[in-house]
């Protein structure tokens, strides 16, 4: 059959295939050059590396918090399992059956020991009946805790005794108390008599077995100073013993992590399987059967005791405080890369300005362009989501923040609609531009900047009053991620066209200067509106860099120093009572309390130091004010005074006065720092010497001695001024060498405080990771930025050679001609990063005092500007600019004049 003619003696197939070949040449045309394939493929992977790397980030912020919780808590994966009810061999044999197949299903939880014993001191002992049938009478102060456990009876330190006998045994102080030696008789709840079997050492005393320390303190006896002895006392039996008794007792077993947790994934999974236990009580037949064997029917069910769950409560905080600015950071992160899209598409645009002109006079309607535009750029689409995906995952999971095989984290849906979007602007862009090409004016173009940059203007002035206003919330919200985007852009931009107009204003000037700098200069304020926003994309993408470095390394900064306020060295430990003994290395003993102090009517808080150890055992934070070795030497300097006085802290105390409880101390001010470890959070701080307070407690002490009274006698009436003071040690050494150090000389400690455990309450976490996200889009913006720029230098290469041609053939040096090049993308480069980073140390300043840890902890840290970042940053642009300047100058100088003049 033969083809239908159109009319033009063309056969409609013939126009089919030579329409459709021109649409296919259309659609190659712009593969045909690696600046313009580049420029698509980044506008599409930049909005999908954004929205893949939320998840990303989200998951490695997971897992990093979640080793650092379980880190600052070594214990808190073990699991106790305690149970109340009637110790017999079948009850606990039954529960201990069903405990331990429960406990078997957590996977991290190694094999569980059993510890047995009668909680108070309810249970006693009995003298035997002397004759049959009479009742056997308690010994008075003989209730005690009965312990069965393996290994107890080993771990024992004997004084007399046999462990081969299977009976009691008792501590020394209990049995000099009770008159018990061994092999007495006893009778334990009206049963059969049973034997001493031997008396051990007193544990709250002296050296004892590692065995004991690993205990619960429940069962191991301490020292008591109301008593002057143990807390309560333990009678260690054998298992077998202790459930012939048929007593009620406590059944407990304990069962320590055998690994760590190293993702959110793996405490999320022990946490279920520690919960499953919980779920057993009653889904469980044989569980269930077991409790109702040990408690009885309608009695208590066990307990589950672990920190685990604890853990994950925590971690989910910051979690949730994590999870709204990820997401917002994400959210602005793909309107900066559709952003960048739309700029791609006007670069093609501008790239085929000549084509789309003749199309355009053609007739064709937008709608054309804009198709046109979707299935051209589908494959540009396509390519650019892969690599944003990859580059997402690969920034955040190669470095091992995460699991690398955890792809499934990534949600895809929205990287799809990201992608559709981004294709939509980029028709919209197209069809808007390509219709346009014929009527649009160079003057429209440029009054439409005010439209834009004054609502910018608005918008960041409104945030900056209201980032103000909310100074007292630490939440990271909308607000706050969107203001240094809102402030940046307006900033940036305020200052690029203020530069602008300026240069204009003197575009004429400068004939004196050398050749290369004029032929910059000239280039420079007569650039064209790409130019311009060439030099405000760099700016925002510079300043984006240093407003998330600064403000990330000035709240790690100002977290040290609060935390080496509080804690003083690396551990801090208070006592109970006073203690005198030797300390080890880098290791002091601070003398804490308030008094009733005549300084502008408040109270002050004392430190009185030991001028000998204090230099060595504290941690001194540069941001205190001096140092400690200078505190020391100013407290050595003679006083008119009673004592000296360093005066610490922002709080205004009076340069003479007097201080103190029951005796009042006139003191010299003989120093003043910002802060020192140990200050008051609420009160003003002193430090003074401890030696010289005693002395001069001492001397007055002696001078109101009667004269019929001994001058020994007197001296042992002598109160130390420090009688009611806190002591608190401070070290160097870690917990565990202090805590063994301690026990080892009989110090009371009340608890233990390091430099992790006041770190891990600071409340920064959350805004440190959620501005570590926007440093991400930080980075994109800037390698968008260079992109941008490298194409700017594309474009602009034929002009360039014609100018670089003509400034030759007049004489001008290669050389110079290069420098001419190299100095007008450096002046570019030099306006945005004065802009952005100006701008982003400002907006940092008004961030930072939103987010500040423990304020009220001296001393007040305000943002550190790190100058030597600062020039990083600029160097690391700058060199980029003459690398990419002298590349392109080379490429453009190959050229011969003929060979332009033909492509022009």
């Amino acid at each position: 059959m033969e083809s239908a003619w159109d009319g033009e003696g063309v056969t409609v197939p013939s126009r089919l295939v030579r329409r459709g070949a021109a649409a296919w040449r259309w659609m190659l045309q712009p593969w045909r050059s690696f600046g313009l394939i580049v420029a698509l493929i980044a506008s599409f992977a930049v909005p999908s590396f954004m929205a893949a790397s939320a998840d990303v980030f989200r998951l490695a912020a997971a897992d990093a918090i979640t080793r650092q919780a379980v880190e600052d808590d070594p214990g808190g994966l073990d699991a106790t399992l305690m149970a109340t009810g009637r110790l017999s061999v079948d009850g606990v044999q039954a529960l201990e059956g069903a405990t331990r197949a429960q406990l078997g299903r957590v996977d991290r939880l190694g094999e569980p020991s059993l510890t047995l014993y009668v909680p108070g001191a309810d249970l006693g002992l009995q003298t035997p009946p002397e004759e049959d049938g009479a009742p056997a009478e308690t010994i008075i102060g003989s209730g005690a805790r009965f312990l069965a456990r393996d290994g107890a009876i080993a771990a024992l330190d004997v004084v007399a005794g046999d462990r081969s006998v299977e009976g009691l045994w008792i501590s020394e102080d209990r049995s000099e108390q009770l008159g018990l030696g061994v092999g007495d008789l006893v009778v334990v709840n009206d049963r059969d008599p049973v034997p001493i079997a031997g008396v051990y050492a007193n544990l709250w005393e002296g050296e004892r077995d590692p065995y004991w320390d690993d205990l619960p303190a429940v069962v191991v006896p301490s020292y008591s100073s109301v008593y002057g002895g143990a807390l309560f006392e333990v009678v260690v039996l054998p298992e077998s013993l202790l459930l012939s008794l048929g007593v009620d007792g406590v059944a407990r077993w304990e069962a320590a992590a055998t690994e760590t947790v190293e993702t959110y994934a793996g405490l999320v999974e022990h946490a279920t399987q520690l919960r499953g236990i919980e779920r057993s009580y009653t889904g469980s037949d044989e569980m269930a059967a077991a409790i109702a064997e040990f408690a009885g029917d309608g009695g208590p069910v066990p307990a589950l005791m672990t920190d685990t769950f604890d853990i994950r409560v925590d971690v989910d905080r910051v979690l949730a405080d994590l999870d709204q600015p990820i997401e917002t950071t994400a959210f602005a992160g793909i309107v900066l890369g559709l952003v960048v899209t739309a700029a791609g598409a006007g670069f093609a645009v501008r790239r085929r300005a000549v084509e789309m002109r003749l199309l355009r006079a053609d007739g064709d309607a937008w709608w054309r362009f804009a198709l046109r535009a979707i299935v051209q750029y589908l494959p540009a689409a396509v390519v650019g989501g892969a690599l944003g995906v990859v580059a997402g995952w690969a920034l955040i999971a190669l470095p091992g923040e995460v699991d690398r095989s955890r792809w499934d984290v990534i949600e895809f849906r929205p990287i799809v609609w990201t992608l559709a979007a981004g294709l939509l602007v980029a028709a919209a862009v197209t069809a808007v531009a390509a219709s346009r090409l014929l009527y649009t004016r160079q003057a429209a173009v440029a009054g439409l900047r005010p439209a834009w940059l004054l609502p910018l203007l608005g918008g960041a002035v409104a945030a900056w009053i209201q980032v103000g206003s909310a100074a007292d919330s630490g939440e990271v919200d909308l607000l706050v991620v969107a203001f240094p985007l809102v402030g940046l852009l307006a900033g940036v931009g305020l200052v690029v066209f203020a530069a602008r107009w300026l240069m204009r204003r003197v575009h004429r000037t400068g004939g004196s200067l050398p050749p290369a700098l004029f032929f910059a200069w000239r280039r420079i304020t007569s650039a064209e509106a790409g130019a311009v926003l060439l030099s405000a994309a760099m700016g925002v993408a510079l300043g984006l860099i240093v407003f998330t470095t600064t403000l990330v390394d000035s709240l790690e900064r100002a977290t040290d120093a609060k935390t080496t306020a509080v804690v003083g060295g690396q551990t801090q430990a208070q006592l109970y009572f006073p203690y005198d003994g030797e300390l080890p290395e880098t290791t002091t003993i601070v003398r804490s309390q308030r008094t009733r102090l005549t300084i502008g009517g408040g109270v002050v808080a004392v430190r009185a130091i030991d001028l000998d150890t204090y230099a060595d055992a504290v941690t001194w934070d540069p941001l205190f004010g001096g140092s400690a070795e200078q505190v020391v030497e100013a407290l050595r300097t003679p006083v008119a005074a009673d004592v000296a006085v360093v005066v610490a802290g922002d709080r205004s105390i009076p340069t003479g006065g007097g201080f103190g409880i029951t005796t009042v101390m006139s003191y010299e001010i003989v120093g003043t720092v910002d802060s020192a470890p140990l200050v008051s959070e609420a009160h003003p701080t002193i430090i003074v010497r401890w030696d010289q307070m005693i002395d001069v407690a001492r001397n007055r002490h002696e001078a109101q001695r009667p004269p019929d009274v001994d001058r020994d006698d007197w001296a042992a009436t002598f109160r130390s001024p420090f009688v009611g003071a806190r002591r608190v040690v401070v070290s160097q050494l870690n917990e565990e060498a202090l805590q063994v150090f301690l026990a080892e000389n009989d110090a009371d400690v009340r608890e233990f405080t390091t430099v992790a455990d006041r770190e891990r309450l600071a409340a920064t976490r959350a805004a440190q990771w959620a501005f570590g996200h926007l440093g991400l889009l930080a980075a994109v913006a800037g390698l968008a930025a260079i992109g941008t720029m490298l194409f700017y230098l594309s474009e602009q290469r034929t002009a360039r050679r014609i100018s670089s041609m003509m400034s030759r053939r007049m004489g001008m040096r290669p050389l110079a001609d290069a420098a001419a090049e190299v100095m007008e993308l450096l002046g570019l480069v030099v306006i945005a990063y004065a802009a952005g980073a100006s701008t982003a140390v400002l907006i940092a300043h008004r961030v930072f005092d939103r987010f500040e840890p423990d304020r009220r902890v001296p001393p007040d840290v305000g943002l550190q500007t790190s100058w030597p970042l600062l020039l990083a940053i600029a160097a690391l642009g700058v060199g980029v600019v003459v690398i990419a300047a002298l590349v392109n100058h080379r490429i453009a100088a190959r050229r011969s004049y003929g060979e332009v003049l033909r492509d022009v």
